[in-house]
């Protein structure tokens, strides 16, 4: 009944956030490339960091940047053009899907107030912490100190008139 809070429970895992997870990661996959932007634009508004929105500007580019090479690539080539273009797709396709996979699994970034740990109440409920109350601060002004010890000689000498 008194101690310490018990621990809540560790959290589960969301099988449909991973789920959406690993489908916006196999994304620039099945798109060959040409929509590795997309994972990083829904991570962006999930957390809504200002690196997200660069990493999807980012892979915008890289995506635009491979249609322009297949497109000035001519046909039926086999020379440097066509083996840089098929490594170029290949890179862009798995630094995609590798970058979404790692990068969506992180914690989105929303300012909230500090979560409360429950209390143990009776018979093994637990009722959430009461807010914290702010604490005014106290102004320490110069002649406290002295004031204190003044007070304190004189319960002193009324505690010994006390006494006789």
């Amino acid at each position: 009944m008194y101690g310490p809070p018990t621990a809540p429970p560790p959290p589960g895992r969301d099988v449909r956030a991973e789920a959406l997870r690993w489908i916006f990661a196999a994304v620039p996959l099945l798109s060959l490339g040409l929509l590795a932007w997309v994972p990083f634009i829904h991570l962006a508004s999930r957390r809504g960091r200002r690196s997200d929105w660069r990493y999807a500007a980012l892979y915008g580019a890289l995506s635009v940047g491979e249609v322009i090479l297949l497109v000035t690539i001519p046909d039926g080539d086999d020379g440097n053009a066509g083996v840089f273009g098929g490594a170029y797709v290949i890179a862009l396709i798995l630094g995609a899907c590798c970058h979404a996979a790692v990068t969506g699994h992180l914690p989105r970034h929303t300012p909230h107030a500090p979560q409360q740990t429950p209390l143990p109440g009776p018979y093994g409920t637990h009722h959430p912490a009461p807010p914290p109350t702010p604490t005014p601060a106290t102004p320490t002004y110069p002649r406290m100190h002295q004031v204190a010890s003044e007070l304190d000689e004189l319960g002193e000498y009324l505690r010994r008139q006390e006494g006789r």
